[in-house]
């Protein structure tokens, strides 16, 4: 177990109405050490950095630069997307720009989230799949939204938070409730040559908050894709298990399923951020070039 430091409420960004914080974990030595943001869920209306403490000191421990983020939050009067994606892209921004002072390899950066955290962190990786100054390889989803529309039509009791989130109903705004889906930006981002981002994505069986459906149907999607994807159904959970929440029991890393399903996500992690080349290019088409020698 490597000793870490911890620096907590660091202001990465400011909206119109807030300064963005943050609390970074990273090792005491290292070099070229690959980074992870933490992006919690709430269903865009609640929660905080707080929820990932224990998962920021655990990537720490295991050599990983952690940062776990606040963004922006709706509220009746406030719809917050597109706007909250730019939340996403200034904290990876600020923290490629620590890259030398914290021996970050911006080349190696990994993106995790639950719930609404998971959408954000799934629909960034495919908005940014093409940016030079850093590379996303790996992206984990707990319980995750991916499909605004397929939820429109199955869950009528999420329309309010919906509209509050995309400011708009699905009958005014079809096109945007697809945009902000992951589902549908798939095909685009893997059109381009340098994409290699590798998902792994967890949910539980049993989850009224967040059908399961929504996390099956984006995985056939990645496959479909030929994307590399992991995925880890938990049978006997629901929602809420990933990372800590107030009021709510378990979350710790040690309760079960975090027990099993950490130690997976930090070998995913590892093969897919630690082992890689560094540089602005695709894995898959580097073999394929190989081929054909």
């Amino acid at each position: 177990m490597e000793e870490i430091y911890i620096e907590r409420n660091v202001v990465f960004a400011q909206t119109d109405k807030e300064y963005l914080t943050s609390d970074v974990y990273r090792p005491c030595e290292g070099e070229d050490l690959p980074a992870v943001i933490l992006i919690h869920g709430g269903w865009y209306q609640s929660g905080s950095k707080e929820m990932y403490k224990e998962w920021g000191s655990y990537l720490a421990e295991a050599g990983f630069v952690a940062m776990a983020i606040n963004y922006r939050l709706m509220t009746p009067t406030y719809s917050i997307y597109p706007e909250v994606m730019d939340d996403i892209r200034a904290a990876v921004n600020w923290l490629v720009s620590k890259s030398n002072e914290w021996n970050i390899e911006p080349q190696r950066l990994g993106l995790i989230g639950d719930s609404a955290g998971a959408h954000l962190a799934a629909q960034f990786s495919f908005q940014h799949a093409t940016n030079a100054s850093y590379k996303i390889r790996a992206v984990v989803g707990a319980y995750g939204i991916y499909d605004f529309e397929k939820m429109w039509h199955t869950s009528p009791e999420t329309h309010t938070r919906l509209e509050r989130f995309l400011g708009n109903a699905f009958s005014e705004a079809k096109e945007k409730y697809r945009e902000a889906s992951p589902m549908y930006r798939i095909n685009e981002a893997v059109s381009h040559p340098i994409f290699d981002t590798s998902y792994f994505i967890t949910w539980g069986e049993t989850d009224k908050v967040v059908h399961p459906s929504q996390s099956e149907s984006f995985i056939q999607k990645l496959e479909e894709a030929n994307i590399e994807t992991k995925k880890l159904a938990i049978s006997d959970a629901g929602h809420f298990w990933f990372n800590i929440l107030p009021g709510i029991r378990g979350g710790i890393l040690k309760d079960y399923p975090n027990a099993e399903v950490a130690p997976q996500i930090l070998k995913f992690l590892k093969e897919n951020l630690c082992i890689q080349e560094v540089g602005n290019f695709s894995m898959k088409r580097i073999q394929e070039l190989k081929k054909m020698l």
